[in-house]
C-alpha cells in the first residue's frame, strides 16, 4: 500500500510539473539584433506564431506545441510529413505510347509550366518544358527517369516503370514552404525565457 502511495505522489508530482509548464509558457518571447528580430507567441490552445524579420525580409510560421518538464516541441502546420514531392502513375488505356505528364504545386495544386529533363541508361536524353497548363509529353522508348524543376522548387526525380500505358502527374514543393517548415525542434522553457536550438535566448515579454 505505501509503495503505492509513492508511486501516485511521484506521477502526480510529474503530472503536475507538465501542466504547470504547459500553463505558465504561454505569452510573448523576442530576441533581437540591431539587423534581426525573432518573435515567439505562445498561446493557451497550444498554438504558436513565430516571426523572423532579417533586414527587410520577414518569414511567418503557424503551428502547434507541446510542452513538459520544460521542454518545448514546436510543429508546423506544414511538416515534412505532407510537404514530400511525390508522383502519381495512373493507368491510361487510350496513351499508347504517348506519356502525358502534368506538374502542379503539392499544396496549392496550381499548375507548373516546370521543365523536364529525360534520362536513359543514366545519360541525358533530351529536355522538355511544360505549356502553361503544366502538360508535356513523353514517349516509352525515350525514357527510364525524369527529373521535374521549376524555379522556386525543389527538383524532384524518379525512376519510370514503363510496363503499362501510364499518365504522370508530378506535384513539387516550393521552397519558401521548406524553409519555413518546423518539425519537432526542440526548445528550452526556462526562467521566463525560451531558448531556441541554436542558443539564442528569447527573454517572456510583460503578460
Amino acid at each position: 500500500m505505501k509503495s503505492l502511495l509513492v508511486l501516485f505522489a511521484t506521477f502526480s508530482f510529474v503530472f503536475s510539473g507538465c501542466i504547470t509548464t504547459k500553463e505558465s509558457v504561454f505569452g510573448d518571447y523576442e530576441y533581437s539584433t540591431h539587423y534581426s528580430l525573432l518573435t515567439v507567441k505562445l498561446y493557451q490552445d497550444s498554438s504558436f506564431r513565430l516571426i523572423n524579420r532579417i533586414g527587410l525580409l520577414m518569414d511567418t510560421i503557424s503551428g502547434t506545441y507541446s510542452a513538459a518538464d520544460k521542454c518545448l516541441i514546436l510543429n508546423s502546420y506544414i511538416n515534412e510529413f505532407n510537404t514530400k514531392a511525390k508522383i502519381l502513375l495512373n493507368n491510361c488505356d487510350t496513351c499508347k505510347n504517348n506519356i502525358p505528364v502534368q506538374v502542379k504545386d503539392l499544396l496549392t495544386h496550381d499548375v507548373l509550366p516546370a521543365r523536364i529533363t529525360l534520362f536513359k541508361d543514366n545519360k541525358i536524353i533530351t529536355v522538355i518544358d511544360c505549356n502553361f497548363e503544366g502538360r508535356a509529353n513523353l514517349f516509352h522508348s525515350s525514357v527510364d527517369s525524369i527529373l521535374v524543376d521549376f524555379l522556386g522548387y525543389e527538383s524532384f526525380s524518379s525512376a519510370i516503370d514503363f510496363k503499362s500505358d501510364i499518365s504522370i502527374q508530378v506535384y513539387l514543393i516550393s521552397s519558401a514552404v521548406k524553409r519555413n517548415m518546423i518539425n519537432n525542434e526542440n526548445w528550452r522553457y526556462k526562467k521566463n525565457s525560451l531558448e531556441t536550438p541554436a542558443g539564442h535566448i528569447l527573454p517572456a515579454k510583460v503578460k
